[in-house]
């Protein structure tokens, strides 16, 4: 009967306790929780400061606003000068700008020209991603996930 009376009171307290911690959220956690989203920023891109890897940002948005464009079959922005400063953009770690590194630049630049000249705007568009992901696959595999997302599947 004792067991019985303390199982009872254990689950009616532990019934109040998830309704009460359910129904009420202190301010303080409201403001822990801001502060985290705030700080997070930094800890998404951990090179902020390099200028290859600010560069790289924008391109990946740029990226984004030709394939946009591409599959909604209308014009978009000439983004070749700007993406030409990865071969003079400071990098992070001065030891990624290796011959690879540039060769494999010089090849995602002539992949971009097609995008602007060829007929077939998807399938240069994808051999553009595909040149940034063998660089990134040797150099700097962090973004490759981010990468892939901007191909076109037809």
């Amino acid at each position: 009967m004792k067991n019985n009376r303390r199982l009872w009171f254990t689950l009616i307290l532990f019934i109040s306790t998830i309704f009460y911690n359910c129904t009420r959220q202190p301010l303080s956690t409201v403001s822990a929780v801001s502060e985290t989203v705030s700080t997070a920023e930094p800890e998404r891109y951990p090179n902020q400061d390099s200028e290859l890897a600010i560069l790289m940002r924008e391109m990946d948005v740029d990226a984004n606003k030709i394939r946009e464009a591409i599959l909604n079959g209308k014009n978009f922005d000439d983004f070749r000068a700007k993406f030409a400063k990865i071969h003079s953009a400071n990098p992070t770690d001065a030891g990624t700008k290796t011959k690879a590194f540039e060769a494999m630049a010089s090849n995602f630049l002539t992949s971009l020209d097609k995008v602007y000249t060829a007929d077939d705007k998807i399938a240069s568009f994808n051999l553009m991603v595909n040149d940034c992901l063998n660089c990134h696959k040797t150099t700097c595999p962090g973004p490759t996930v981010r990468i892939k997302k901007l191909t076109i599947v037809k």
